[in-house]
């Protein structure tokens, strides 16, 4: 891999792995509303993936929610910046820009 000013990590589990954790400059938790999660789960399993509803609902109650609120929310509490993503997160994507912006100029070192 190159070395690059500015290196973005995606994951659910990215913070959960203390030595990955621990290089990060910046971490971000991004978070919805649980009903907001379910219908975006919802419309996505049913019309990308040919699920029915209730196979779904299922999945959600039984497999998804348990490994969120036993696995990934903990983690919200180890992040810099949480990011509520309910409906438009274009101010906390202005707030990310700028900060990416201030560590290239330098000034953040």
């Amino acid at each position: 891999m190159e070395s690059a000013p500015v290196i973005i990590v995606e994951g659910l589990f990215i913070q959960y792995f203390e030595e990955i954790e621990k290089e990060l400059d910046l971490r971000l938790f991004i978070e919805a509303k649980d009903h907001v999660k379910l219908g975006r789960r919802i419309r996505r399993d049913q019309v990308e993936r040919g699920y029915d509803l209730d196979d779904v609902l299922y999945r959600y109650q039984f497999h998804v929610m348990p490994v969120y609120e036993s696995l990934i929310e903990p983690l919200k509490h180890n992040a810099d910046v949480v990011i509520p993503n309910n409906s438009n997160f274009q101010q906390a994507l202005d707030v990310l820009v700028g900060f990416i912006r201030y560590k290239l100029a330098g000034i953040g070192n």
